[in-house]
């Protein structure tokens, strides 16, 4: 099963990270440009990121549309390995 690693203020000292099953948010997956200079010259690359989520409204339902990252919450989407560590498959977005 796959889930969303929210955090709530990436600035706090410890971090405090929820684990949302993703059958209880709705969440959007943004394409991300990225320029990487490196020896050959500048390298115009994409990144998958989370940039809105929301948990289920009350009824269980989605919450449409998913609202786009506060200020300082961090998220991005994995899944537990069999050896019980998080394995991202997005890297973290981090609201603006």
């Amino acid at each position: 099963m796959q889930y969303i690693e929210f955090v709530a203020n990436v600035t706090a000292s410890p971090l405090v990270t929820t684990y949302v099953p993703v059958s209880n948010c709705t969440f959007r997956i943004t394409d991300t440009p990225v320029s990487v200079t490196g020896n050959s010259g500048a390298k115009i690359t994409a990144t998958r990121k989370v940039t809105h989520f929301s948990a289920n409204a009350a009824s269980g339902g989605p919450t449409i549309p998913a609202a786009i990252l506060a200020t300082n919450n961090g998220a991005r989407l994995g899944f537990f390995n069999k050896n019980g560590h998080f394995s991202q498959l997005t890297d973290v977005s981090v609201g603006a």
